[in-house]
C-alpha cells in the first residue's frame, strides 16, 4: 500500500501549528471570507484555522470574541491619545507658577478652574476701567464744545453686549443721580432682567453699571436702546 524503494524513508510531515500573530492577521485580512464562503478555502487554511481555533479558544466564538478585543483596545489606544491631547492644551493655558509642585491631573483641574475665573474677574474689571475712560473723554469733549459753564452737567448712557446680554453705563454729574428707577422700569418692561446694579463716585462724576440678562437681543437694536435710555434720563431730570 505504501511502496518506497530501500533506503526511503516513510516521514509524515504534521500540519504547521498558527501562532497568536497569525491568527491576529487573519483577522484583519480575510477573516469575513472565510465565513461567508467557507468552501473557498484551500485546505491547508481549513485545519490550519481549525487547529488555531481549538488552541486558543476551544469554543465557538473565537474569531468573533478576539475581534472585540482588537476594537475595544483600538478605541482604547484612541481615548488615552485624545485625553492626553486635551491635557497637554490645558496645561498649556496656566501660568507655570500656577502649577509648582502640581503635577496630578485633579491638582491641574484645580488650578485650571480657579485662574479662568481670576481672569474672567480681571477681564469684567478692565472692561470697567476702559468704559469709565471712553465716559469720561467723551464728556470732557462735550464740556469744551459748550463751555465750561458749571450749570451744564452731561448725563452720557452707554450700551455694551456682554456675554449673557447688556452691560449698562450711566455716567452723570449731577450729585443727586440719575433717575434709575425709571430706567430699571424702561428695561423691565422691554423685557430685560435686571442682574445687578452698582454705583460708585469718582470726584465729581457719578457712575451707575447695571447688568441685565436677554436671550436673543441682538447688537443692531443696542443704539436705539442707548438713545431710549437717554431720552427717559433726560426726561426724568425734567419731570423731577
Amino acid at each position: 500500500m505504501f511502496p518506497f524503494q530501500q533506503g526511503d524513508e516513510l516521514v509524515f510531515h504534521p500540519l504547521s501549528v498558527i501562532r497568536e500573530d497569525q491568527i491576529q492577521e487573519d483577522l484583519t485580512t480575510d477573516h469575513t471570507l472565510q465565513y461567508n464562503n467557507p468552501s473557498s478555502s484551500s485546505w491547508e487554511m481549513g485545519p490550519q484555522r481549525s487547529l488555531g481555533f481549538q488552541e486558543n479558544n476551544g469554543g465557538s466564538t473565537f474569531y468573533e470574541s478576539d475581534i472585540k478585543k482588537l476594537i475595544h483596545r483600538g478605541i482604547e489606544r484612541q481615548r488615552r491619545k485624545e485625553m492626553a491631547n486635551l491635557y497637554a492644551s490645558l496645561r498649556s493655558i496656566v501660568p507655570p507658577d500656577n502649577l509648582k509642585g502640581k503635577n496630578s491631573i485633579s491638582d491641574l483641574m484645580e488650578v485650571a478652574v480657579n485662574y479662568i475665573t481670576d481672569t474672567k474677574k480681571n477681564i469684567k474689571k478692565l472692561g470697567l476701567q476702559r468704559d469709565k475712560l471712553k465716559m469720561l473723554s467723551n464728556s470732557g469733549n462735550l464740556s469744551a464744545s459748550v463751555g465750561s459753564s458749571s450749570s451744564y452737567s452731561p448725563d452720557l448712557v452707554t450700551v455694551n453686549p456682554s456675554l449673557d446680554g447688556v452691560e449698562i453705563l450711566i455716567s452723570s454729574f449731577k450729585e443727586e443721580g440719575s433717575p434709575l428707577s425709571k430706567v430699571l422700569n424702561e428695561l423691565i418692561g422691554r423685557g430685560l432682567n435686571v442682574v445687578s446694579c452698582s454705583s460708585e463716585k469718582d470726584n465729581e462724576r457719578s457712575f451707575h453699571i447695571i447688568q441685565c440678562e436677554a436671550s436673543g437681543l441682538k447688537c443692531n437694536v443696542l443704539p436705539a436702546l442707548q438713545r431710549r435710555l437717554t431720552d427717559v434720563i433726560n426726561l426724568g431730570w425734567k419731570t423731577s
